[in-house]
């Protein structure tokens, strides 16, 4: 029922076409049945009348019924197929919007680190039961039940014979039918169940075919290692079906036996009335044709477990697009003001702990982000930094406290007219297998016409040499296994990452964070990147996440943060005269840079330390 509401939705004249196509379906054999019996029941006449045209004028009739039905099926049935195709491609596309709109809708991204949000997602998709999805299921489902009503309307025309017969060979492969889908379910239902196991056997399967971790693969001899987990996964996830097959392997047997019964008994009826003279031949044909189509009923094959299984994807959309709706924001009551922030971003005794962990990430954290400068954030692993970038993204919500901008309540704006506002390179930025121009132009992506603006973006993060030198230039697709496609190195994704966040300031966004800016980059461009830290951030609001001390010491404010909390903040200079966690954590970066040039100095390791 759910598909059936669906298809006009996706498309009136498409659906009307399916509809048409199953008529045909259905109206096709039922008349080859007719007309057929007529054309049998008509040859004995035409054999006695010698060929003459008054007495084979029936047998020709039917012949010309019979040629009619046949052109139809030869000229109709392949466009309505062809129609029914298109509407099954259309209902995929209709449905895939539907999950990456429910996936994408929520400005947080919690969800998407919960297993049982991504298990739905994969139902909903078809992943766990082999792409069988609602649209690729629709050709199977015209054709099942084109044949399961021609077999009913075979049923109704046996009521002619003896009524009995009749009501018998629909109700026992109807009943048999029930019992089998039956089983579908619940074998459907356990895949599910099995949703998470799925997918872990299909990372596994990936990892064994798929190029990036080919060289590992063979380097480590992984190979059956992954084939052996792949079993072993898949194995635990199936074996719950299995056993809802082998639960009601003898049932079905044994209801299976009915309806050959019947027919036998239908047939032995049929071929007594036929030799008593009750029965013309027109009518055993009929009937004898009606008795072996009527059980196709109950008849099972694999599209029936293809049906079932692209339909529960409906059922899964449905319940992620009821937990995407759940987790909607509640409505803005504040409008974010333009050029904000103008004074200051704030985190105001601020408390965040991951679900499904007891220890907290931030107990109380209080942290001032100046408006128009650069805020660097230090710590030890672990100590949160990331975290505080997600948060400050509204990629989560604080379980305590708040943060405000310019003294308003972050909670109280549109989450995405504040993300519209930041511009951010993520230490696990991503890398789009698209042109060098789209990968920059997707900082902004309603300004994508701006190719100055891309360039001038480029520039200033200094790939634009790199761009040029590519095959086809800016339009080069970044991705080996396209054709022209090239690659970049780790550096040169990174410099482009940090053009597509410098694109996003062009156009609007006030807050720029840096999460680990030159994790991939050689000493050479980082040095560059160093020197140019200023003009990268001039202006705007920035927060920088690194390791790299080189990077942090430009920054206008350094805050450390250790346990949670803040427990150090000044300037570079500042921090370092004071002797605490900031420069012990300085000075034992400096010395792993400075300690192997010591002797070629000429001076020990606690001078080079302090020339560094």
């Amino acid at each position: 029922m759910r598909l059936l509401r669906l298809l006009p939705r996706v498309h009136r004249g498409l659906t009307a076409a399916a509809a048409l196509n199953l008529v045909v379906a259905v109206g096709i054999p039922t008349a080859f049945i007719v007309a057929g019996g007529r054309f049998v029941g008509a040859l004995p006449a035409a054999v006695r009348s010698g060929g003459d045209p008054a007495g084979s004028s029936r047998l020709w009739s039917a012949l010309v019924v019979l040629a009619v039905v046949y052109a139809c099926q030869q000229l109709v049935v392949p466009v309505l197929d062809t129609a029914t195709q298109a509407l099954a491609r259309r209902v995929d596309e209709h449905v895939l919007l539907r999950v990456m709109a429910a996936v994408g809708g929520p400005s947080s991204t919690a969800h998407l680190e919960e297993s049982g949000t991504l298990d739905v997602i994969a139902q909903a998709t078809g992943a766990t039961t082999n792409g069988e999805t609602p649209g690729v299921v629709v050709p199977p489902m015209v054709a099942t039940w084109s044949s399961r009503l021609v077999s009913l309307v075979s049923g109704l025309i046996l009521l002619r014979f003896h009524w009995w017969i009749g009501v018998a060979l629909i109700a026992a492969p109807v009943a048999m039918l029930g019992v089998w889908q039956r089983f579908y379910r619940e074998a459907t239902r356990a895949i599910f169940l099995g949703s998470t196991e799925l997918r872990r056997s299909a990372y596994l399967r990936m990892l064994g075919v798929a190029a990036a971790p080919a060289k590992e693969v063979r380097v480590f001899g992984l190979g059956g290692w992954l084939g052996e987990r792949f079993h072993d996964t898949w194995t635990t996830a199936m074996t719950p079906v299995f056993a809802a097959w082998r639960s009601g392997r003898m049932f079905m047997v044994v209801i299976a036996a009915v309806p050959g019964t019947l027919m036998t008994v239908a047939f032995v009826l049929i071929a007594r009335d036929g030799v008593a003279g009750r029965l013309s031949l027109a009518e055993v044909t009929v009937y004898a044709t009606a008795v072996r189509q009527v059980v196709f009923i109950g008849g099972i094959s694999d599209l029936d477990r293809r049906i079932h299984a692209g339909l529960a994807c409906l059922g899964a959309l449905g319940d992620l697009e009821a937990a995407s709706a759940a987790t909607q924001p509640s409505i803005a009551v504040r409008v974010l003001p333009a050029g904000a922030p103008v004074h200051r971003i704030r985190f105001e005794s601020m408390g965040f702990t991951y679900p499904g962990r007891s220890a907290p990430v931030f107990q109380g954290l209080d942290l001032e982000l100046e408006a128009g400068r650069s805020t660097a954030v230090v710590g030890v692993n672990g100590a949160g930094k990331t975290t505080l970038v997600k948060l400050l993204c509204r990629l989560r919500d604080p379980d305590s406290g708040r943060i405000t901008v310019d003294d308003i309540d972050l909670a109280d704006i549109d989450p995405v007219t504040w993300q519209r506002n930041v511009a951010a390179i993520f230490q696990d930025f991503a890398r789009y297998n698209l042109s060098a121009h789209d990968n920059i132009a997707l900082g902004r992506p309603e300004y994508a016409d701006d190719r100055d603006g891309v360039v001038a973006a480029a520039t200033r993060a200094g790939i634009t040499e790199t761009i040029d030198a590519l095959a086809e230039g800016w339009e080069t697709p970044l991705d080996r296994q396209r054709t022209g496609g090239a690659e970049l190195s780790g550096g040169q994704w990174q410099r482009l990452a940090i053009a597509r966040a410098l694109f996003a300031t062009a156009h609007g966004a006030r807050v720029l964070i840096l999460d680990e800016p030159a994790a991939n980059l050689d000493v050479r461009t980082e040095a560059d990147l160093y020197d140019r830290f200023l003009e990268l951030t001039g202006g705007l609001t920035t927060l920088v996440i690194s390791h790299r001390f080189s990077t942090v010491r430009r920054a206008d404010t350094i805050i450390v943060i250790d346990a949670g909390r803040v427990v150090e903040q000044g300037s570079h200079a500042e921090l370092v005269a004071a002797g605490g966690r900031y420069a012990e954590m300085f000075d034992l970066q400096a010395r792993r840079f400075t300690e192997g040039y010591a002797d070629e100095l000429g001076v020990d390791s606690e001078e080079a330390v302090t020339d560094a």
